[in-house]
Order: structure tokens, then C-alpha cells, then sequence
């Protein structure tokens, strides 16, 4: 199950990355950015919260690993500015205005 999140996040995540080069500014390039970070924690969040009650229930430590690899893929697909910048090919004076 986590594994297969982890596939849906990353076809999310290429879906918004098609959908962003129509964007030409800021304006409307961080709503974008924020929906597509939204949706993509939101499923990496449900499988773990899964993860962690099903070991709960079940005491099988397979559900901890799942619960804990699911951590590390939320905090390695935490948004960035660089990440910003390269999906939607914001110039370095609109990168600066949200420093």
C-alpha cells in the first residue's frame, strides 16, 4: 500500500509538473504549487496514519517499517524553493519576493 502511494504521488506530482508549464508568473504559480503539495502530503499522510493503526491492531512490526518509510518519503518530498522554481521556471526576481 505505501509503495503504491508513493507511485501515486509521483504520478500526481508528474501531472502537476505537465499542468505547470502553462504557467508563465508567480501569481498564478504558487496556488498551483500549493494544491499539488496538498494533495501529495494528504496521501502520503493517509497511508501512514493506515500504517500506524494497523500495527496498533495487529502488533506486526511490518506496519512500523511501512509507518517509518512513509516518514522518510514526506520529509524527502518536502517542498523547497528550488523545487519552485524549477516546475514552474520562475526567474531569479520572482524566487527573491518570496525570500
Amino acid at each position: 500500500l505505501t509503495i503504491g502511494i508513493v507511485l501515486l504521488v509521483m504520478f500526481i506530482h508528474n501531472k502537476q509538473r505537465e499542468k505547470s508549464t502553462q504557467i508563465d508568473n508567480l501569481k498564478q504559480a504558487l496556488p498551483h504549487f500549493q494544491s499539488a503539495i496538498v494533495m501529495r502530503s494528504a496521501a502520503v499522510e493517509g497511508v501512514n496514519l493506515m500504517n500506524l493503526i494497523f500495527f496498533y491492531l495487529e502488533r506486526n512490526p511490518f506496519y512500523l517499517l511501512a509507518f517509518s518509510f512513509g516518514i522518510f518519503v514526506f520529509v524527502a518530498l518536502r517542498p523547497t524553493l528550488n523545487l519552485l522554481k524549477k516546475d514552474y521556471n520562475l526567474k531569479e526576481r520572482e524566487v527573491d519576493l518570496l525570500k
